[in-house]
């Protein structure tokens, strides 16, 4: 979660035991669940999240400047 509030710059729009969810400037929505949680465990290792950005070089760039 560090991530998505520090660099990403995200607050949390729900704030659970076993969630937190944020949303993007855009309204895209985007929960993460606790491992313990039963009710998601079909998730496995998984999922994983993907981010489209105009350029990838530059944004990996920015993130890791700001982590």
């Amino acid at each position: 979660m560090r991530f998505f509030r520090g660099v990403m710059g995200l607050g949390a729009s729900r704030t659970e035991r076993d969630v937190v969810g944020f949303v993007f400037s855009d309204g895209t929505g985007m929960e993460i669940w606790r491992a313990e949680n039963e009710f998601h465990s079909f998730f496995g290792a998984g999922p994983i999240v993907g981010f489209r950005v105009g350029d990838g070089e530059a944004a990996r760039a920015s993130m890791e400047a700001t982590a």
